[in-house]
């Protein structure tokens, strides 16, 4: 009798390690369904303005005394780099942009 009491509380662990697995199977599998990329044409959201020519803008402006900028010049021009040819990864694939 005891051994059949040990083997139902067994039988009943597998199967509560069983249900646990499969719920953890399910939300994994749901997380990567809802997962999404989304892009925006910029040109859209802005006046049709090029990147470039808004940076060399606000850079010649600043250098002129209109105002100041928080960075140097220079380095918002190199941030200016970063815009260009980005690539990224989503759910193992890369895109550029």
């Amino acid at each position: 009798r005891l051994i059949r009491e040990k083997e139902e509380h067994i039988s009943q662990l597998l199967e509560e390690r069983d249900i646990e697995r499969s719920d953890l199977a399910k939300a994994t599998l749901e997380r990567e369904q809802s997962e999404k990329m989304c892009s925006v044409d910029m040109q859209l959201v802005f006046a049709n303005v090029r990147l470039h020519e808004a940076v060399d803008f606000v850079c010649a402006l600043s250098e002129l005394g209109s105002f100041l900028l928080p960075i140097a010049t220079g380095f918002l021009k190199q941030l200016l780099l970063c815009t260009e040819k980005v690539t990224s990864m989503f759910l193992n694939s890369a895109y550029q942009q």
